[in-house]
């Protein structure tokens, strides 16, 4: 965030690493860490996008519930990240900073919108879509 002094992030969600990264956060002023929240809704929609920078993300609820915010997503190229973010926003390799911050930098008003209305169609049936894709893959082993 010390590269995107534009750019506003509202971190939140608790864990072991909650003090570290208020720790580090307290050292920028475009950063806040709410911690745990309650109401992800709100929170969600006070956001032009959110950013998921995971390293390993096998379903990816953040990701459903930005979809269902109509938020467009800025997510690692990883595990089930890699299929929610078709058509709702743009993928980086893990861990790689350079590359998330000019993610961050590429999105534009003219996206936004058009990202967070086909995410939030996408989220529709994310669950559905996910169900059927298991039990066909059942099908096909049994």
């Amino acid at each position: 965030m010390a590269a995107l002094p534009e750019v506003r992030l509202e971190l939140a969600g608790g864990g072991p690493d909650e003090a570290r990264l208020r720790a580090r956060a307290a050292k920028l002023a475009n950063v806040t860490v709410h911690g745990s929240i309650s109401d992800i809704p709100a929170f969600l929609s006070r956001a032009d996008a959110v950013v998921i920078p995971s390293r390993w993300e096998p379903w990816g609820n953040v990701c459903l519930e930005a979809k269902a915010a109509g938020r467009p997503v800025i997510a690692s190229d990883v595990d089930g990240l890699r299929e929610q973010v078709q058509g709702c926003g743009l993928l980086v390799p893990p861990d790689d900073p350079a590359a998330l911050v000019a993610a961050i930098r590429a999105f534009d008003g003219e996206r936004l919108p058009r990202w967070g209305a086909a995410g939030r169609a996408a989220g529709r049936t994310a669950w559905p879509d996910h169900l059927h894709i298991w039990r066909t893959l059942f099908r096909e082993l049994v």
